[in-house]
């Protein structure tokens, strides 16, 4: 479950911190599709704050339901989402699982898996 809207058993969260290790902010929810579990979540930060999470989603809304997804949401540096979350994989037979992501100082990002 979570403190936002997702009431599966696994979700993912984040919570932003101060360079003095004080929270900033609440605790939020990264994502937005809530039916069935996410899990395995990745992190990369740019020199700005900005940042990518990516995570395995067990199911889509995007078109992947054969099994487990990658999906992604962008934020920008004060915690804002960036756009909507996003699958990442093309490929849609099977389970993807396990994503690791760099961004660059452009903002530019690559996703494996």
């Amino acid at each position: 479950g979570s403190s936002g809207d997702d009431s599966w058993y696994h979700s993912i969260q984040g919570q932003r911190f101060l360079s003095t290790g004080a929270a900033d902010g609440s605790q939020f929810q990264i994502n937005s599709y809530t039916t069935h579990n996410q899990y395995g979540a990745a992190i990369d930060v740019d020199a700005s704050g900005n940042f990518v999470v990516v995570w395995q989603s067990w199911g889509s809304s995007s078109g992947d339901i054969s099994s487990q997804s990658i999906q992604g949401q962008r934020f920008a540096a004060g915690g804002v989402a960036d756009g909507e979350q996003f699958q990442v994989n093309t490929y849609t037979t099977d389970a993807q699982r396990y994503p690791a992501v760099s961004l660059s100082a452009n903002g530019e990002f690559v996703v494996v898996w």
